[in-house]
């Protein structure tokens, strides 16, 4: 990388007056700029990641309850009509 942080850029800007400049630009700040800004990228993708995971993780563990308070129920449902005792429906929000 210490070799590009060397390197120089001409860049010729015309002008119609003097029919062109020449111009000399270091590489050092434009590639310390590209690194912040890709470390900050970088960050920002890795909280954004650590976010979904965490809902994912919040999400699946609150399906997983849902899922086993319906087998609970579905479970119960042949044991009441045998017995002929009163059966508790799940929640409309299952369906």
């Amino acid at each position: 990388m210490e070799r590009y942080r060397e390197g120089r850029y001409d860049i010729a800007v015309p002008y119609p007056k003097t029919g062109g400049a020449l111009v000399m630009s270091v590489i050092a700040p434009i590639i310390d700029r590209v690194q912040t800004e890709v470390r900050y990228t970088l960050a920002l993708l890795m909280a954004l990641t650590l976010l979904a995971l965490l809902v994912a993780q919040i999400g699946s563990r609150h399906l997983a309850l849902l899922l086993q308070r319906l087998v609970i129920s579905a479970r119960a449902l042949p044991v009441a009509i045998r017995d002929q005792i009163s059966w508790i429906a799940p929640p409309k929000f299952f369906c």
